[in-house]
Formats: structure tokens, C-alpha cells, sequence
């Protein structure tokens, strides 16, 4: 019979595409205690010179990623948190 082990270790993968091209420009595999806004910081700074805006989802919805973004010069387009206040 087998048995799970308990200590499970989960991993996150992380991974920017180029929409146009369908292509894989970005990937990370990191262990999960690594915040996405964390790695979102090193990814803006690691996009391609080309890139001219960035869609990200919720998590990269943070003051640490739009300072990234700015001195890059890229766009973040990204949705407000759930918690947002409008």
C-alpha cells in the first residue's frame, strides 16, 4: 500500500508569454512560499527591450510592481484586487 507523505513540498510556475506570438518569454519555477508580487518585481525588470505593456492578473497589483514598470517604461494592465477601493 502506498502512502502519501505529509511534507509535501508545492512549487509555483511562473510564466510570461507574448501574446502575439504565442511564445514563452518568461518562466520560473520557485517554491511556494514566494510571493507573486515578489517574483512580478524581477519579471517586469527581465521583459524583453520590445515590450511595450504587460497584462498581469490581480496579484501584480501592487505599488512595488508599478514602480518596476516605470523604470522600464512599460504599461502594466492589470485588474483591480478584490479589496480595492474605487
Amino acid at each position: 500500500m502506498h502512502v502519501a507523505s505529509k511534507r509535501r513540498i508545492w512549487r509555483k510556475v511562473h510564466v510570461g508569454e507574448c501574446p502575439k506570438f504565442h511564445q514563452i518569454v518568461l518562466n520560473e519555477l520557485t517554491e511556494s512560499n514566494v510571493s507573486d508580487t515578489e517574483l512580478g518585481e524581477e519579471f517586469i525588470r527581465q521583459l524583453p527591450k520590445s515590450t511595450k505593456s504587460a497584462y498581469v492578473y490581480a496579484a501584480y497589483d501592487k505599488e512595488s510592481c508599478y514602480k518596476a514598470q516605470e523604470t522600464r517604461c512599460i504599461k502594466l494592465v492589470t485588474p483591480p484586487q478584490k479589496n480595492a477601493i474605487k
